[in-house]
């Protein structure tokens, strides 16, 4: 039974986790979140002449060969120290009267502790906190989830002890030099602390589930919204624009090539450094429309997918000042008994989500 209830609450807790990273999530307005992590970690002493995003606003468009730029890389420096908000929203309507709206804000921190020969960035990320509001209504069921990291009731709460071993603990990163993720490590030690005395009464299958879902869900997909993408090269031609395809799948099932186009639309100077406004969008190709799982076909009978973002980045370092994405989509699936052919459902569901990341101090 122990085993059972265990797996049932993290099951609960990492579906739930999903909402943070992958549904693009906005965090209550409301006093307590102005005033920014309470779980911040004192003495802690952010990268000096840091460029924040409000010291934009009335910058001036540096000209001439200053605007050019040939060159973009993450190559932040050993010590440097960076604290970022990140603010999703996402709202899912699906048919039946089905809608799900998630809600959240994750400060975190971030600390470059090794640059290697080869360009890869080692960087050590802690949570500071977490608020969390999702809300999912049926025709027969609703459920809504809060959680705020810095309220003394739910840091004590056993209901959210998985939350909380989250906040403060220290993961490393591999960050390559085009602003992709490589790597992960350290996050193993965040599960024990969540699974507390019932680690031992998972199985091994379970456990590595788990493991990789923490990895993935919990910090690489959120993370990476932070690093802005550049050639692998870091090289950037006369057009001032690049681009990087990705291979995704539509609704977990449909492969599809997604193909983000990214352009420099201006570059600023604020403080004596260089600010590049980057322009993205996103276009998808899917490559099959009709598949097969066990004894189901699924068909996708139409698809409807945009995104558009804008980020700020430090042209020395490659740093990311703010980020905001917008992705739209809407599904239309088939879904087909292959062995009786009059057995079929309809799905259909739309997909709003936004995501803004700011450099904070």
């Amino acid at each position: 039974m122990v085993a059972s209830k265990t797996t049932s609450t993290l099951t609960s807790f990492f579906l739930l986790s999903l909402l943070l990273p992958l549904l693009f999530v906005i965090g209550c307005k409301d006093q307590k979140d102005k005033e920014g992590p309470v779980d911040d970690k004192k003495g802690e002493q952010t990268s000096q002449n840091t460029i924040l995003p409000g010291d934009t606003s009335s910058a001036k468009e540096v000209s001439g060969e200053a605007k050019i730029l040939t060159t973009l890389k993450f190559t932040p420096k050993k010590g440097d120290i960076f604290r970022y908000k990140l603010t999703q929203i996402s709202k899912v309507v699906q048919e039946g009267g089905v809608t799900a709206n998630s809600n959240s804000i994750q400060y975190f921190t971030q600390k470059v502790t090794d640059v290697k020969k080869d360009g890869r960035i080692e960087l050590s990320i802690r949570y500071d906190s977490i608020i969390v509001n999702n809300l999912t209504v049926s025709p027969k069921m609703r459920n809504e989830v809060t959680f705020d990291s810095r309220k003394k009731e739910d840091k004590v709460n056993p209901d959210y002890k998985q939350y909380n071993a989250i906040i403060g603990a220290e993961v490393t990163v591999l960050v390559k030099p085009n602003g992709e993720i490589e790597d992960i490590m350290g996050h193993k030690a965040v599960l024990e602390k969540a699974l507390g005395n019932n680690k031992d009464s998972l199985t091994a299958q379970q456990r590595e589930m788990f493991e990789n879902q923490l990895k993935n869900e919990i910090y690489l997909v959120p993370l990476q919204q932070e690093f802005q993408f550049y050639n692998d090269n870091g090289m950037i031609d006369s057009s001032q624009s690049w681009f990087r395809e990705n291979m995704i799948p539509i609704a977990g099932i449909f492969p599809a090539k997604s193909t983000l186009m990214y352009k420099i639309e201006n570059v600023r100077e604020v403080n004596g450094k260089r600010i590049a406004t980057i322009s993205s969008n996103i276009s998808t190709d899917i490559a099959k429309k009709k598949l097969s799982q066990n004894s189901v076909e699924f068909v996708l009978k139409n698809s409807i997918i945009t995104g558009v973002g804008k980020s700020m980045v430090d042209v020395e370092k490659g740093t990311t000042i703010y980020k905001s994405n917008t992705i739209s989509m809407d599904l239309d699936v088939e879904a087909v008994n292959k062995e009786n052919k009059e057995q079929k459902q309809r799905m259909k569901q739309s997909i709003n989500s936004q995501i803004t990341i700011e450099l904070i101090k």
